[in-house]
């Protein structure tokens, strides 16, 4: 849809196996790369970075990060290393939408609320919660002009 677009893809190694796989199967024009320490990004590309790679990622100016589901299911400190990486490298207008619930009731001690945990570092939020039924649409960013955002994006 967006051919300039750069897109970083962060997953379990097993999971971006499947993910390159189909990647490079439907986008048989799109460049599709496996990141390690020290590689650059190229521009245009699609990057497939492992879990335990992503803060060896160049410095980015990310618009747009994207999480479902995967975040109720990691650690609080885990969500926090995620977050704080991502709030670190979004550009000045860069925004995170996630879609994730609450599922500590579950009782697993590996599961967190990553609305309180991502509200420690992110400003601001819109979130939708009409006929959802996988957790709240979260989008969040530094910025206090996120509704002039929102607008902006939806216009």
């Amino acid at each position: 849809r967006f051919p300039a677009a750069t897109y970083v893809m962060v997953d379990l190694p097993r999971s971006l196996l499947f993910s390159g796989c189909y990647l490079a199967a439907a986008l048989p024009d799109v460049q599709v790369e496996v990141f390690s320490p020290g590689k650059t990004i190229p521009k245009g590309s699609v990057n497939l970075v492992s879990s335990a790679d992503f803060e060896k990622l160049p410095a980015l100016a990310i618009d747009a990060a994207i999480n479902t589901l995967s975040f109720a299911e990691m650690p609080e400190e885990t969500v926090l290393d995620y977050c704080g990486w991502l709030e670190r490298n979004l550009a000045p207008d860069g925004m995170l939408f996630e879609q994730n619930f609450d599922n500590r009731n579950l009782g697993y001690a590996h599961f967190s609320c990553p609305e309180e945990v991502i509200g420690r570092l992110f400003a601001r939020r819109e979130s939708r919660s009409r006929g959802v039924h996988w957790g709240k649409a979260n989008l969040w960013a530094r910025k206090t002009g996120v509704r002039r955002l929102i607008d902006r994006l939806i216009a």
